[in-house]
């Protein structure tokens, strides 16, 4: 069977490599192809399957998130991640209505897209409310809004010149105050501006904020396999990701936790999925859903929960995450994939 990889350009955690290694050595003949070659499309259109593991950096994010959902779209070839998968990768306004057209427990969320629906909203709010610009990864991009002021400032900032994060910078006011000015001399000049960074404009995305977690469970499935760990809040702070303070312990994972994200995988049709998770009231809600991970947490857990009935049943063992990605791909393929050649 033929499989083509889009090479990764990152270094270290390298999918693409350990992938091309594993399929060369069950028989597979394996092409590396990247979307800028000029025959992408004639080469990877010759395969039976297209593997690329894309992060949220902005530039590969937006080109993956088109490219996959177009393959999944409009050719007969199987893709990882599927549109399934990653046409909502980095997009919270996306999955806030992804999560309420599929019936996903999540917190109260509000999205608005005109400004005086979000200052009526926060005239009569309660807070604080949980403030998330759409894109933003390891906890960026998401701030507490503990006052309606707070929330009135933030709208207007939102709904006026826009934000590319909600991390301070004592030149962001600087910044907005020269784009016009320096817009102004490109055109004069005639020359192109340089690309200014993704920013959140004319719309805006809130949360009910859930007190009394002092972690949030991370579950990432992969195929019918769920590894889990615990992610400990940052001091200080009400936000576990990008906190760097997890716990691979399975006695600690609440088993509700596991079964609440297999069930929303299976849900959103997702392969891969990693999903957040909080306690509210005594049940869990998903805060966020991605098909990326950091693979560095599935290689420290001990085991993982296999669903192949009613129940899950725990299997010891440190699995390779590519591997795992690679295994139920092949199984796509083929009933027989595991072992099919040529």
């Amino acid at each position: 069977m033929r499989i083509a990889i889009h090479p990764e350009l990152v270094q270290g955690e390298s999918f693409s490599a350990r992938w091309a290694h594993e399929l060369t050595i069950m028989g597979h003949d394996v092409d590396l192809v990247s979307l800028s070659d000029p025959d992408f499309f004639p080469r990877v259109n010759a395969c039976a399957g297209f593997l690329w593991w894309f992060p949220p950096s902005a530039m590969e994010r937006d080109a993956g998130r088109r490219l996959l959902s177009a393959l999944d779209h409009g050719s007969s070839v199987v893709v990882h991640p599927d549109w399934k998968s990653c046409w909502h990768f980095d997009d919270k306004i996306a999955q806030a209505y992804l999560f309420q057209a599929a019936g996903i427990p999540i917190p109260r969320t509000a999205v608005f897209w005109r400004f005086e629906e979000a200052m009526a909203f926060f005239r009569q709010a309660r807070y604080p409310l949980v403030i998330k610009l759409s894109f933003g990864f390891r906890g960026n991009n998401v701030g507490l809004l503990r006052s309606r002021a707070e929330a009135e400032a933030m709208a207007r900032r939102l709904f006026g010149p826009g934000l590319a994060t909600l991390q301070p910078s004592r030149f962001a006011s600087l910044r907005d105050a020269l784009r016009p000015i320096r817009a102004g001399l490109c055109d004069l000049l005639g020359t192109e501006p340089t690309r200014s960074p993704l920013r959140e404009q004319s719309c805006m995305l809130v949360q009910e904020f859930i007190p009394g977690n002092d972690y949030d469970t991370r579950v990432n499935v992969i195929g019918d396999r769920a590894f889990a760990w615990r992610r400990g809040n940052a001091p200080n702070d009400f936000r576990a990701s990008g906190a760097g303070r997890q716990d691979v312990d399975p006695a600690k994972i609440d088993q509700r936790a596991v079964g609440l994200a297999y069930g929303t995988a299976r849900a959103l049709g997702m392969r891969t999925a990693a999903v957040d998770m909080l306690c509210h009231d005594g049940e869990f809600v998903v805060s966020e859903v991605s098909y990326y991970f950091e693979p560095f947490l599935v290689r420290r857990c001990i085991g993982h929960w296999l669903f192949d009935g009613d129940e899950p049943r725990w299997v010891d063992g440190v699995v390779e995450p590519e591997t795992a990605i690679l295994e139920d791909f092949l199984l796509r393929l083929t009933p027989a994939g595991l072992t099919a050649t040529g």
